[in-house]
């Protein structure tokens, strides 16, 4: 993961593990309801692809760094639902245990993801949206649908 090995503590993961637990039932009744059969390989490939693309780090003052997820590709092809379950998939992969709270961790973090890596991945994802609609347009009519 892109933060340092000890960030973040039993208690912030819990706090996240609790607010997640709902939303990744709603994702799971959903994706389950909507992906089509051929479309399960496509959201296995949004994984990898979300957990390889998180594995090129800048680093950032307050000892983080930054990178892109590759979430909103994921969701324009499959869907939000199916993007969540995508995500969190790389992160699980990822996933560490660290003592800092989020008092210490999203200050850190939030910056340099809001002000720089947020516009940049914003910038690449409406370029790989653009390349799609010239190259393979069937792949984005069924996007989120």
């Amino acid at each position: 993961m892109h933060i340092p090995d000890g960030y973040l503590g039993p208690a912030t993961c819990g706090v996240f593990y609790a607010v997640m637990l709902p939303i990744w039932t709603i994702a799971s009744r959903i994706v389950q309801k909507t992906l089509k059969a051929r479309q399960v390989p496509m959201l296995a490939i949004g994984a990898a692809f979300s957990f390889v693309i998180m594995m090129f780090n800048l680093p950032v003052p307050g000892g983080s760094s930054g990178h892109a997820t590759g979430g909103v590709l994921v969701a324009v092809l499959l869907g939000p639902w199916a993007a969540c379950i995508a995500i969190t998939v790389a992160l699980v992969v990822q996933a560490l245990y660290c003592p800092y709270g989020l008092n210490v961790a999203l200050p850190a973090m939030l910056g340099g993801h809001l002000l720089v890596f947020g516009w940049v991945e914003a910038i690449v994802t409406a370029l790989v949206i653009k390349y799609l609609q010239k190259q393979a347009p069937e792949l984005l009519e069924e996007g989120g649908r």
